[in-house]
């Protein structure tokens, strides 16, 4: 069925991502990765000193610190994708851009209410929240009132650009919050 608002199931998928900002927190993450790649290097070559085998290690040490960097230095590059097809929004958290994991996905009309930053509800979100966004201040920064699947009040904060917010307003208005227009 064709909808001619194009936010039906007929349309393509509208996608876009955000990566967060730099903080102490991701720089000291990436630190402590860079910490233990350090270690597992001289923890190897004290191992081949302690038994005497340092030259057929030297050999290993490349290929062991390559693939220790290959599978772990992704969880220092985070990146969300937010997903809207079909009436359904999707959050995903992408690692280094090869591994995703799916933080949520609703319905759009499910949603109890979209807030943003300036309204009176703001104060009183529900303290259990999923935070996929580039900061806490961002200035694109709205909040979604949603149930999750034990039936409590959850929070999704992100990043809805004025095409996302469009298509939330098309799929449930009523949600929207009447004091500080998003």
């Amino acid at each position: 069925m064709y909808n001619e608002s194009g936010y039906g199931t007929g349309a393509d998928p509208y996608v876009y991502a955000v990566t967060p900002k730099k903080s102490k927190a991701l720089t000291l993450k990436k630190l402590c990765m860079i910490a233990v790649y350090v270690v597992w290097v001289v923890g190897l070559i004290g191992i081949g000193a302690a038994v005497r085998i340092v030259a057929p290690l030297l050999a290993f040490i490349p290929v062991t610190l390559w693939m220790l960097i290959f599978f772990t230095w992704r969880y220092t590059q985070v990146s969300y994708e937010y997903s809207f097809w079909g009436g359904s929004l999707k959050v995903t958290k992408l690692y280094g851009d090869r591994t995703r994991r799916l933080l949520l996905d609703v319905k759009i009309r499910d949603l109890e209410g979209v807030f943003s930053r300036g309204s009176k509800a703001w104060e009183a979100l529900p303290e259990h929240s999923i935070h996929a966004a580039s900061s806490e201040d961002a200035e694109r920064l709205v909040a979604a009132v949603y149930r999750d699947c034990k039936g409590e009040r959850s929070v999704l904060y992100f990043e809805a650009d004025e095409k996302a917010r469009d298509i939330l307003r098309y799929y449930n208005a009523s949600a929207f919050s009447e004091d500080a227009p998003i």
